[in-house]
């Protein structure tokens, strides 16, 4: 491997660990939402210089968890609960519509791809790997709009979950006693969705995604540092 070589993998591997670093502070709320974070401070905390915290910060901005402010520096989002309610109610039409239009095309092989998403759920939970658990809870509301078949309506429902997911990795509390009622919801969502009965299927999503909001404004109400991840 040449020189250059070598200097671009020690790059990459650098601005990856930042990212990992800062993105774990954020969710296990050593970094709670609104603080500043000053390139140096965190350059100190971790240990490596501003360049690759730098770079994880755009990477961090792009994915929807901080904001640069030009001339101010960068920030971890601070959604107000009104903004996170707003995303909730367009969220809820959106997957309402997906389920709806999912039953108009339904087919057995479209029955087994969920049965294996809450398998794969239930198995991630049973595992304590919740990482795992929150990508493949994340994947079912996904694969049932992929399943519509309405290509448009996917994109929407993507763009509305990446939101959510920024909510919830500021927000959440990862309640290990929160996942079986998520997969009991989740269940019964497929049983209203094989049974071909519309109203009950968009019933039950409407209810399951109302405790999600529930449980996130709750979080929000609760907040509290663990330990400052920049106090020295």
């Amino acid at each position: 491997m040449s020189v250059g070589s070598v200097e671009k993998n020690n790059k990459d591997n650098a601005e990856k660990a930042a990212y990992r670093k800062i993105k774990d502070a954020i969710r296990n709320k050593n970094i709670l939402p609104g603080r500043k974070l000053s390139e140096a401070a965190l350059g100190k905390a971790l240990g490596m210089s501003r360049t690759p915290v730098r770079a994880a910060l755009k990477q961090l901005e792009f994915q929807g968890y901080v904001r640069i402010v030009p001339h101010k520096g960068a920030y971890v989002i601070e959604p107000s609960v009104q903004e996170i309610d707003n995303t909730y109610v367009v969220r809820t039409a959106m997957e309402q519509l997906s389920v709806a239009l999912l039953i108009e095309n339904l087919t057995e092989q479209k029955v087994r791809e969920l049965e294996q998403c809450i398998k794969s759920e239930q198995a991630a939970y049973q595992s304590n790997d919740y990482d795992e658990y929150d990508m493949i809870n994340r994947k079912y509301h996904m694969k049932i709009a992929e399943l519509s078949e309405n290509f448009v309506l996917y994109r929407y429902i993507q763009d509305l979950l990446n939101k959510v997911d920024a909510y919830i990795l500021l927000y959440d509390k990862n309640d290990p006693e929160v996942s079986p009622a998520s997969i009991k919801d989740h269940k019964q969502i497929l049983e209203c969705i094989r049974a071909r009965d519309v109203q009950a299927a968009q019933r039950c999503m409407a209810e399951h995604l109302q405790h999600a909001k529930a449980r996130l404004i709750l979080d929000i109400e609760n907040q509290s540092p663990v330990k400052d991840f920049l106090s020295f």
